[in-house]
Order: C-alpha cells, then sequence, then structure tokens
C-alpha cells in the first residue's frame, strides 16, 4: 500500500488564479522518508498542506490507503503528524505537557498515559526539561522541539514535517535526525537543510516552476542550480 500518492494533483490559492503545483504525480512507499526540496515559494509546504486537506486540489490524493476527501478527512489527519515551520501555528495550550500531550487526548488516549508519552516524546528530543514550563517563556527553537514533540506524540503512520532543523543548534539537528531515521514511519520532509536532509532521508524529490521531479542526488551543487 502507498501511504501517500498524488495524481495529476494542481493547486491553486484562487480559483482563477495560477498554479502553484501542477499535474503533480508522487507515490511514497511504506517506511520512504523524502525529503522535499525546492527555492522560497516553490510548492514545498503546499504540498505538506494539500496532503492534509488544508488546500483544495483537483486531481487525487491518497493518504494511508483513503482518498482525501471531506467525508474522510478527519480520520486521514488522526493518521499523520503535522510538523508547520512556525511552531506557534500549532501551539494550542499554555503548558508544554498539555499541548504534547493534546493529540493523544483527542484518539481517547487516557490522561495519565498520554502525559507519560507526551514525556518521553519530549525526552526522545531532548527537550524532557520543558515539560513543566509555560509556552509563552519558551525561544523559537524550544518551542519548535515542543511541535514536533506533539507530532510524534502520536506515533503517526505518515509525518509531513516542514522545516524540522531549522531552529535547532547543530547537536539538535544531529539527534533529530538520528531520531527521525530510527522511527517506524513513513515521512515527507520539507527543508532547505541538505546537510540534515542526506543524514535522514532515504530520497530526494525537487520542486521547480510547480513541478515535481526526482532529485537524483541530495548535492548543493545540483539544488542551487535548480536544475531537476
Amino acid at each position: 500500500m502507498r501511504v501517500l500518492s498524488f495524481e495529476g494533483v494542481t493547486v491553486r490559492y484562487e480559483a482563477e488564479g495560477p498554479a502553484i503545483l501542477e499535474g503533480i504525480d508522487l507515490e511514497v512507499a511504506p517506511g520512504e522518508r523524502v525529503a522535499l526540496l525546492g527555492l522560497n515559494g516553490s510548492g514545498k509546504t503546499t504540498l505538506l498542506k494539500a496532503t492534509v486537506g488544508l488546500l483544495s486540489h483537483s486531481g487525487c490524493i491518497h493518504v494511508c490507503g483513503e482518498r482525501l476527501e471531506r467525508p474522510a478527512l478527519a480520520g486521514i489527519r488522526t493518521k499523520v503528524g503535522f510538523l508547520f515551520n512556525l511552531p506557534e501555528d500549532q501551539l494550542l495550550f499554555p503548558e508544554v505537557l498539555d499541548d504534547v500531550a493534546f493529540g493523544l487526548r483527542r484518539k481517547g488516549v487516557p490522561l495519565a498515559e498520554a502525559r507519560s508519552r507526551a514525556r518521553s516524546a519530549l525526552a526522545s528530543l531532548g527537550a524532557e526539561a520543558l515539560a513543566e514550563c509555560e509556552i509563552h517563556h519558551l525561544s523559537h527553537g524550544q518551542k519548535q522541539r515542543v511541535a514536533l514533540a506533539g507530532a510524534l506524540a502520536t506515533e503517526p503512520e505518515l509525518l509531513l514535517l516542514d522545516e524540522p532543523s531549522a531552529a535547532l543548534d547543530p547537536p539538535g539537528r544531529v539527534r533529530l535526525a538520528r531520531l527521525l531515521e530510527g522511527l517506524n514511519a513513513t515521512m515527507v520532509i520539507a527543508t532547505h537543510d541538505l546537510e540534515f536532509a542526506r543524514a535522514c532521508c532515504t530520497r530526494a524529490l525537487l520542486i521547480q516552476g510547480g513541478r515535481l521531479f526526482t532529485c537524483p542526488r541530495i548535492d548543493p551543487d545540483a539544488f542551487l542550480s535548480g536544475e531537476p
């Protein structure tokens, strides 16, 4: 079973506006960790948002075996962990532990178990000391780790990560790459961090001009040239 597939998918922000993504075909198999590369504004975030129904599309998207349509949307989202580029967009609660446990509580996990698993997710990112902190006291990098812990805590079938290493220091990037490499989850990771992508991804795709190309290698020269 393909964990994620796009068939002829086009995404526009406005009905009569230009296509941000056009005619996208994509297949991601179970266990793959796919780096999604491209310049700023190329459509990486757009592709991730379309995958969970945050943007309308034409064409066909299947996620975890289900076609992405309104009746199936809530169920699909329980199988997907999403890390936004800006962690403030997904942090909802005043205290860190409550925020990380939120996705588990929505799935019906008892409070004590949810909080225990949330602590484990924080610990896996070296952020266990933040559990009792108030989110508004955290730095941007700390908020990023809390948001990522929330995405990991539910053990999703598919992880969509938008620039997960952007606010991390070098040891944090190494720790995260090793963590992702060891997870039993399929991932699509939008990133500019080529070293990070090489460390944890099994293959790469390049978005250019609204279209998707196979990137034969995760290489700075190929990426900077903009040539698929």
